[in-house]
Formats: structure tokens, C-alpha cells, sequence
């Protein structure tokens, strides 16, 4: 079953304006599946299931790996495209995806922890609970911070990495999502950390954008073909490093256990 852009719920024999598929395992975009020739399959983040404790049965659902996923998927886009619009826009989502990560990745460790089965949590279960309850009045960097001092990882330090690329990573999804408008004829960004970034990536400037005088730090910096993998790969650093960095330790795998079967069953 398919909709016409016009809204028409019935089936065409022959192709009215775009149309939309009802299954949801395909993402909806003409564009980004004619970049790839292909369908694209939507990335289902992960789960942790608690199968004991008070919480048996409830899950925390691992949103961080869609905006990984995501960012990743992006910067891939922005590497194949032939349109500087639409490279424009994946370099956007980079950003945004990116920037967002950390915060959620904090918060799913938080409510695992708090709500978790295990018995001998570092440092105590109250630190967890009383971390969960008050975790909307805290910015992300304070969790960690928080989380870092108390279970032997790293503080925050943003003169060093990986934590100076993550800011600046940071300091980019947070000008874009709080976009301020600036009276201005130079296209420097509001926040000085923003320039690093500016005198490292620097697209084609918008030709209408040119025309009027238009100067936008935004126009320039978002146009640069390699920030979306610049991004994209500080991304997947920091998670492929992030129980090192918080916990100062690599997390602990469990290991499947072997079933014994009895003679009867295999028979």
C-alpha cells in the first residue's frame, strides 16, 4: 500500500507524485536512496534487559546507537553526494547527531546502574539513584565529571584528548541547535573555540549568499565536504573508548554458559 504526496490512500497503476511506503523498515527518502541506488534500512539502536532484580523484564532502550549509527551513516552521504545542498544538510545532522550523543550515552549508563541488578556497584547504589533522579538538572560534562571522580576514570579536560575534539563538537551542535541571529557583515562564529574549526574547514561560500553580502560563519563552516567525516570519526573515539575514559577500566563481557544436557533431553 502506498500514499501519494496528495495524501491518497489507494494503490496507482501508475506513479502519482512521490510516493510513500507504509513499511517501516525503509527509511523514507527518495534522496538518500538514490545516492546509494538502493533501499536503506532503518539502524535499530540496542537494549539492555535486567533479567533479575526488582526491574525483571524492563529495559533501557540504547538510543546513543542510533545517533552514532546515524552520524556515521551521514558523513558517508556527505563523502558520495553531488549536491552541496544536500551536503550541507548531512554535514548539519552530523553535528547534531554527534553532539547529542554523549548525553544520551550518560544517561542510558545512568538508569542501567540505578535500576541494574548488580550488587557490588562502584561506588554505591545511592550514588546511582540519587544521580538518576537529578540527572535533567545536570549538563552532560557535570555527569561526567561526577561519574569520573568517583569511579576512577577522567576528568573532562578539554586542552587534551579526546575530550578537545569532543567539545568542539559540542560547542557545534549547541550554536546550532540555540542558533542565535547575528547583526554582522564578518562570518566569525559567536564562540571563539568555533574558529579551529573554521580555519581547519572551509567550503564554497553560497553564490546567493555572495550576491547580497551575506556573511554567515554557518554557510562556510557547514559547506566543507570533510567536516561531517571529521566528526563522525571523533564520534566513534570516543565510543570505542568511552568505559575507558569514565570507568578507567574496559567494560566486563559475560561469557554464555555451556548447557549440559542430560541423556533423556538429547534423546
Amino acid at each position: 500500500m502506498t500514499s501519494c504526496a496528495k495524501g491518497c490512500w489507494k494503490r496507482h497503476g501508475k506513479k502519482c507524485g512521490h510516493t510513500l511506503s507504509t513499511d517501516t523498515s525503509i527509511i523514507l527518502s527518495d534522496s538518500l536512496a538514490g545516492i546509494l541506488g538502493r533501499t536503506y534500512p532503518v539502524q535499530m539502536g540496542t537494549g539492555t534487559t535486567f533479567i533479575s532484580g526488582r526491574n525483571r523484564g524492563k529495559a533501557v532502550y540504547g538510543f546513543s546507537h542510533d545517533l552514532l549509527v546515524g552520524c556515521r551513516e551521514f558523513s558517508e552521504f556527505s563523502k558520495v553526494v553531488n549536491d552541496n545542498n544536500a551536503a550541507f544538510s548531512m554535514n548539519i545532522a552530523c553535528a547534531l547527531f554527534g553532539g547529542s550523543y554523549l548525553e544520551a550515552r550518560l544517561n542510558e549508563e545512568i538508569a542501567q546502574m540505578a535500576n541494574g541488578p548488580g550488587r557490588n556497584i562502584r561506588p554505591t547504589r545511592k550514588f546511582w539513584t540519587v544521580l538518576y533522579e537529578d540527572q535533567k538538572d545536570m549538563a552532560p560534562k557535570q555527569k561526567w565529571n561526577l561519574i569520573a571522580s568517583t569511579c576512577r576514570g577522567r576528568l573532562w579536560d578539554a586542552s587534551v584528548e579526546p575530550f578537545q575534539s569532543y567539545d568542539l563538537v559540542l560547542s557545534l551542535r549547541n550554536e546550532l541547535a540555540h542558533y542565535k541571529g547575528i547583526v554582522t557583515r564578518k562570518s566569525d562564529p559567536p564562540v571563539k573555540k568555533l574558529r579551529a574549526l573554521m580555519a581547519r574547514f572551509k567550503g564554497p561560500r553560497d553564490p546567493m549568499m555572495r550576491a547580497f553580502r551575506v556573511a554567515s560563519w554557518v554557510d562556510e563552516l557547514l559547506s566543507a565536504p570533510e567536516l561531517g567525516s571529521w566528526v563522525s570519526s571523533v564520534i566513534e573515539h570516543f565510543d570505542n573508548n568511552f568505559y575507558l575514559l569514565l570507568f578507567g577500566r574496559s567494560p566486563k563481557t559475560v561469557k554464555p554458559r555451556r548447557l549440559r544436557l542430560s541423556k533423556s533431553l538429547i534423546d
